[in-house]
């Protein structure tokens, strides 16, 4: 038997007609989703939107008021699952990142901190005092922002959607580890007591020595009279 175009298109027409409107709401659904995949990939689609228009027409604008409702229902709940798991997985996926790029710039400016410190103490670098208080600000607005992401990275994962929508939660250790940050402030504390470290005294010099010994004020002589 010779299977033509035509005859495919029909057992096509039969199954569409056989779907339940549960299963109407998931084929509609999926289509959409691959749809817009391919046009974000540069495909042509329009023979798909097409096809979605004529299957809407056909098999779902002649539903009654009861099986329409399945089917709102339906699609409903696969759109909110499956664009909620798409939002709050990028925004967790934009967490991780930033708070990767913070964790170069928390390293960077820490080092370049330590340097300046050690400059500024030898007493001969008083220019770099205004950059040691700006590093210490940016430093405390990097570590502000990285409590805000972990805070909301921690939110996020633990709400109940994921559940109530059966959602695959995210199970991806995200990129920082706390350790890290630990030493991180262990190190910003030691800075904060080096800089209450008093200075070190300066070594006697024979010329500091000469220098002190003539800021010293004479003897007075007390005796009446010319010196014999």
């Amino acid at each position: 038997m010779t299977v033509t175009v035509g005859t495919l298109q029909k057992n096509v027409e039969v199954q569409y007609s056989a779907l339940s409107p549960i299963e109407k709401a998931r084929w509609f659904s999926q289509e959409v989703i691959d749809v817009g995949k391919c046009e974000a990939r540069g495909g042509d689609i329009t023979g798909r939107e097409e096809a979605i228009k004529d299957f809407i027409k056909k098999y779902v604008n002649n539903l009654s008021d009861w099986d329409y409702a399945c089917y709102f229902r339906e699609l409903n709940n696969l759109d909110i699952k499956y664009w909620a798991n798409a939002y709050f997985t990028a925004a967790i996926n934009g967490f991780i990142r930033e708070e990767a790029l913070i964790s170069m710039l928390v390293l960077y400016k820490t080092d370049k901190l330590v340097r300046d410190l050690i400059e500024w103490k030898k007493g001969k670098a008083d220019y770099l005092r205004e950059d040691i208080d700006t590093a210490k600000e940016h430093l405390a607005g990097y570590k502000t922002r990285r409590n805000e992401i972990n805070a909301e990275i921690q939110a996020t994962l633990e709400a109940p959607f994921w559940d109530t929508w059966s959602i695959p939660r995210p199970t991806g250790k995200p990129v920082f580890d706390q350790d890290y940050y630990n030493l991180i402030d262990d190190l910003e504390k030691d800075i904060l007591e080096y800089e209450k470290r008093p200075a070190k005294p300066k070594p006697i010099t024979r010329t500091r020595k000469i220098k002190k010994i003539d800021s010293i004020d004479p003897p007075v002589n007390t005796n009446a009279g010319p010196v014999q």
